[in-house]
């Protein structure tokens, strides 16, 4: 008999916490692949390094964003080789070159987001992103060989 029951409202599930903290906090470690092209050789022109950093968030609003984003990597390498023609000669000069580099980022954003939290909800960002790069090189120079003189092996 229904008109025995107590009718009691259900309650309502959220995964909202009551009062959402306004900071979030997030490190990230990456693998990142960089092209470094080189009309000269013929080597590979890619370098791979592991990267890591952190994210720093505040909310000034449920829909309102600002976000801070360190990062850096280790040191990448990548080889090349230029071939120099000496004038009167039929020889060329070689320089191989060891390049040596590591990237360093800092970036700020402000991100907004549309409607409310639910399956669906686009959002819009806008910022700046600082990047350095330092770059350290080491050069070998090979004399060319004269082809009257016998190679010593």
């Amino acid at each position: 008999m229904a008109a025995a029951q107590v009718s009691e409202p259900t309650p309502a599930v959220t995964l909202i916490p009551a009062s959402p903290s306004r900071w979030e906090a997030a490190a990230h470690v990456t693998w990142l692949g960089e092209r470094r092209p080189n009309r000269l050789d013929q080597w590979d022109e890619w370098f791979n390094v592991a990267s890591g950093g952190a994210t720093v968030g505040y909310y000034w609003t449920s829909h309102l964003k600002t976000e801070f984003d360190v990062s850096t990597s280790t040191q990448g390498e990548r080889y090349s080789v230029d071939f120099i023609p000496l004038p009167g000669s039929t020889t060329s000069l070689f320089l191989q070159r060891d390049h040596e580099f590591r990237i360093t980022t800092a970036s700020a954003g402000l991100i907004g987001q549309f409607f409310e939290n639910a399956w669906f909800h686009p959002f819009v960002g806008a910022g700046i992103e600082l990047f350095h790069e330092r770059e350290r090189i080491e050069t070998a120079i090979t004399p060319p060989r004269d082809p009257r003189v016998p190679a010593v092996i």
